[in-house]
């Protein structure tokens, strides 16, 4: 060999290197499916995911997916193919006919284990063997019977009317919900109203069924009745505790409702008191004399005879709100309430001698239309007791503010400046509640309000982040939409890359919110400032301006801050760190009990 032939020799050396790495790196990539011409299932897909057998509590309507490395003969492969428990599927296929999918006709059984099996043989459309017996197993989920909730159109009707009631269950489920409906209460069934059915349906792979209640008008007038609707052979749904749904029946729509009860002592530190009933007129009353307020002291019966304020004889109208106060009284209510004090149509009266725990009776005609409170019942230490507070009418429901709500205080000496503001006399918005939460490793960033009045245009309220200490926001950094949110209304402005988070953190709790906004300037951390805003000007503040948050008693960071009876509580700082719901927390958002 010349040494001129020797860099064609160096060539000829590099390639066959070559050739030889190509080939071990190919043999190395397809250590798993090596070359060959047989019918292979590359991978298997469960509702979008590549899994490998012995998947477990997989959902009953689940999706098989098989990718096969050919072109299947459909014909032979149907025939073959094997479900063991039997279960009736559908396939179907794609263009290539190589990935077919295979899915319930309606459902799997719930905790089932299931085998997929295909016996070698040819399936190939190009007649490619499958050369050994392939199965692929899974198992569904345990059945996890739903809750099941009444809900009501209306928590009243009147003689002449239907109601509506919805049944709803708290997740889809793939068999049928039944149960029968239990009539009871102060109103006779089939005297006092019907129902259209008294047992009722909720179809397999829904989450809710209706009837409805008619209300029987005649001639009597019976006052106010109560229609009591339980649940009995409930199958395939939770019923605990037992569920008890309390409708009041009345003879007609009233025209006259209590709006507001109240005894306020010594807000202003002097020993003064408020005691005083709130009405709203609902209808044009062409003489109040026909109305009657009793105090029920310390646990009293209903007495129509037992009299403690007659209306005089003059007209109301629609929108009207008429305001019974003590007569000793009366100064420092004005006072109290200010500006506001001029919406009120007053009337005086000795009679207003109601502490806390007394129930308050509205009648007509001598027959109780309206209740504040329990008959019967000394109010200490009951749900409603208002000593030092206020209890207020939302949309047919009373919200209490709690005991010693508005406290002995400079602060509590007016309503306008008050902790625990009176609805009807506030700014008409409040923060209620204040999130940094921590789902799953994810943020969930946002402020809960509460609509103490109704409010024809969200838009005129906004709100500010004074972040890391600073003396004050730059104003409305989050401006609210324009929205008609009622009275009683519980809004959730969210981070928006924060929606989906909230869905799954909060679960059922979430649909309590009445109105969600996104948007993307809520960016606090769990040591800033918020400060609500109403045409502009400041009305309430979260935290302290000009101090960075970070160990205060009012931090918030992977935690909430919740406001009961004028008071903000909180949940501990870190105490939603890796939560993965609400329910499971360390510390459940109080909205949600």
């Amino acid at each position: 060999m010349k040494l001129n032939d020797l860099p064609y020799l160096k060539s000829i050396l590099r390639l066959g290197i070559m050739s030889l790495f190509f080939f071990y790196s190919c043999n190395q990539q397809d250590e798993g499916f090596p070359i060959t011409n047989n019918l292979r299932v590359l991978q298997v897909n469960i509702n979008g995911s590549t899994e490998q057998s012995g998947l477990t509590d997989q959902s009953i309507i689940s999706e098989l997916e098989l990718v096969f490395s050919h072109k299947l003969n459909v014909s032979a492969f149907e025939g073959a193919l094997t479900i063991s428990p039997t279960a009736q599927v559908t396939m179907t296929y794609d263009s290539s006919e190589s990935v077919v999918t295979i899915k319930p006709v309606t459902k799997f059984d719930y905790e089932t284990d299931y085998v997929v099996g295909l016996p070698a043989g040819t399936y190939g459309n190009g007649g490619e063997k499958l050369i050994e017996d392939y199965s692929f197993s899974f198992s569904t989920s345990t059945f996890i019977a739903p809750k099941i909730a009444l809900v009501p159109e209306s928590l009243s009707v009147f003689e002449g009317e239907t109601l509506n009631v919805v049944a709803n269950i708290d997740n889809v489920i793939f068999n049928d919900v039944t149960f029968d409906l239990v009539f009871g209460g102060t109103a006779g069934d089939g005297v006092d109203y019907t129902s259209s059915v008294n047992s009722l349906v909720i179809p397999a792979g829904q989450t809710s069924a209706s009837f409805e209640i008619e209300a029987l008008a005649d001639e009597d007038s019976e006052g106010k009745e109560t229609i009591i609707i339980s649940l009995d052979n409930v199958v395939n749904a939770v019923n605990d505790p037992p569920l008890q749904l309390v409708i009041d029946l009345g003879d007609s729509a009233p025209a006259l409702i209590l709006q507001g009860v109240m005894e306020l002592d010594d807000f202003d530190l002097s020993g003064g008191q408020i005691r005083a009933v709130h009405l709203s007129v609902l209808q044009d009353i062409e003489d109040l004399s026909v109305y009657h307020i009793q105090v029920a002291s310390n646990g009293a019966a209903a007495d129509p005879t037992d009299i403690d304020f007659v209306f005089p004889n003059v007209a109301a109208s629609t929108g009207d709100n008429l305001f019974v106060v003590r007569d000793a009284d009366a100064a420092l209510a004005a006072t109290f309430f200010g500006s506001c004090y001029s919406s009120f149509t007053e009337f005086q009266t000795g009679g207003m001698t109601q502490n806390g725990d007394d129930a308050i009776l509205l009648y007509k005609d001598g027959v109780a239309v309206d209740l504040y409170g329990e008959v019967g019942v000394d109010g200490t230490d009951q749900e409603w007791e208002y000593t030092n507070s206020w209890g207020y009418k939302f949309d047919e429901k009373w919200v209490y503010a709690g005991v010693g709500c508005v406290e002995s205080s400079v602060g509590d000496a007016v309503n306008v400046t008050s902790s625990c503001s009176y609805p009807f006399c506030s700014s008409g918005l409040e923060l209620k509640g204040i999130m940094d939460l921590n789902h799953s490793g994810n943020n969930l960033r946002a402020y809960h309000l509460f609509a103490l009045q109704d409010i024809p245009d969200l838009s005129i309220f906004g709100a500010g982040i004074a972040s890391n200490g600073q003396a004050t926001s730059d104003g409305v950094e989050i401006p609210f939409p324009t929205l008609e949110v009622a009275a009683g209304e519980n809004i959730l402005v969210i981070r928006d890359l924060d929606v989906a988070n909230a869905e799954a953190y909060f679960g059922s709790c979430y649909g309590k919110f009445d109105h969600v906004i996104p948007d993307a300037g809520v960016t606090s951390n769990g040591d800033d400032t918020i400060e609500l805003f109403k045409d502009n000007n400041l009305i309430e503040t979260y935290g302290e301006l000009g101090v960075d948050g970070t160990g205060a008693a009012w931090e918030y960071d992977n935690s909430w801050s919740y406001k009961v009876s004028g008071k903000w509580t909180y949940g501990g700082v870190g105490c939603s760190t890796d939560a993965t719901n609400n329910a499971s927390s360390p510390c459940p958002y109080s909205f949600c009990d």
